[in-house]
């Protein structure tokens, strides 16, 4: 199960925590891009964790110290790079990516229900919502609570898996029934 590997996978890469996990799927050259931010105004509010699926390989870089600024900069650079590189890049919430990020998406045109679904599939409930993760940031800031940092990781990895998941569905159902 996904869940009982976090425990051997979450590393602290200071000024980072990473997580990076394989997939029982590719995703060839489509990337999917998931971001939590300290809010939903990109003018005012930062990145402060970056997750991505890259062919089968699922990783989370989630901000632990360091100038917040400079990380939501590194974000912005890796995803021109992989667009640059050739990759499809996909988000669920495309204007929220594309606002911050600076870069087009192809948005995840699945019914709204799709997700849920997925998640279902998996067996497992996001470690936090996402309306949480601003808090969990005032969490760690203020009082350095690595559960609050960690359930930030979790919850970019879990949106990551069941978008990405729920994309290679899309593109099975596609290829099954002749649509591509």
């Amino acid at each position: 199960m996904i869940m009982t590997k976090l425990r051997d996978v979450l590393e602290y890469r200071l000024p980072y925590l990473v997580i990076s996990i394989d997939l029982p799927f590719t995703l060839n050259d489509d990337v999917v891009v998931d971001i939590e931010t300290t809010g939903l105004d990109y003018v005012s509010d930062w990145i402060i964790s970056y997750g991505y699926v890259v062919r089968d390989k699922a990783n989370v870089i989630t901000l632990a110290f360091g100038d917040i600024g400079k990380f939501s900069t590194f974000c912005r650079g890796l995803t021109k790079l992989l667009k640059k590189s050739g990759f499809r890049l996909w988000a669920w919430y495309k204007d929220f990516e594309e606002e911050f990020l600076g870069v087009k998406f192809n948005e995840l045109q699945l019914r709204p229900y799709e997700k849920e679904e997925a998640a279902l599939s998996f067996g497992f409930d996001p470690p936090a919502k996402g309306e949480d993760v601003p808090k969990l940031w005032r969490e760690w800031c203020k009082y350095g609570d690595v559960k609050a940092l960690r359930k930030i990781a979790l919850r970019n990895l879990y949106d990551i898996v069941i978008e990405a998941a729920s994309l290679a569905r899309h593109k099975l159902y596609r290829v099954i029934n002749g649509a591509d």
